[in-house]
């Protein structure tokens, strides 16, 4: 069995001690601390709760990144890489049938 602490003669087992004798309760309000590194200490408190509400968000975005490389690769968009690179660089013959059809009807070829 565990050493018992040492505890008031008055006090009684399992009754807090923001209690008062006749079971009302003992308001504590605490006082700041002023002093040379309260707006530190304050910076540092905003921080955190900001990093502990922004992390899940962040991670459950990486999440989505990640089973969206996922799906990417098991469909197939990372097969071939080049050929849309090489076709901007090559004219083929429907862009030039389409270049003659638009000089011949352009403005002022008297097609209407």
């Amino acid at each position: 069995m565990p050493p018992r602490l040492a505890q008031p003669a008055d006090a009684q087992e399992g009754v807090l001690s923001t209690l008062n004798k006749d079971g009302s309760r003992r308001w504590l309000y605490p006082r700041v601390s002023v002093g040379r590194f309260l707006t530190s200490r304050r910076f540092v408190a905003y921080f955190l709760i900001v990093l502990y509400n922004v992390l899940p968000l962040a991670l459950l975005i990486a999440i989505g990144a990640i089973l969206a490389f996922i799906w990417a690769t098991r469909s197939g968009q990372f097969d071939d890489l080049e050929t849309p690179g090489m076709r901007v660089l090559h004219e083929d013959e429907s862009t030039e049938r389409i270049d003659t059809i638009n000089t011949k009807s352009g403005p002022g070829s008297g097609n209407t």
